[in-house]
């Protein structure tokens, strides 16, 4: 896979939405551990179904982050 490079201000901002999605995952892991993933998926399923996309991509990356987290 290609990497993309991007100019430091993009860089800056693509972090900060990468830091931002790692504390929410974090949060909900603590507000739900038992059902933190579940409750992220029909999140996103929720904003699909009634065409918020932006908000349901930001709970699709949740999801995948918290997957990420519960295997450490």
């Amino acid at each position: 896979m290609e990497e993309k490079i991007h100019d430091p201000e993009t860089e800056r901002f693509l972090l900060l939405l990468r830091r931002e999605v790692q504390r929410a995952a974090e949060r909900l892991i603590k507000v739900r551990p038992h059902d933190a993933l579940k409750y992220a998926i029909r999140q996103a399923e929720f904003m699909g179904e009634n065409e918020r996309k932006e908000e349901q991509v930001y709970w699709e990356k949740i999801s995948i982050e918290i997957e990420k987290q519960q295997k450490l």
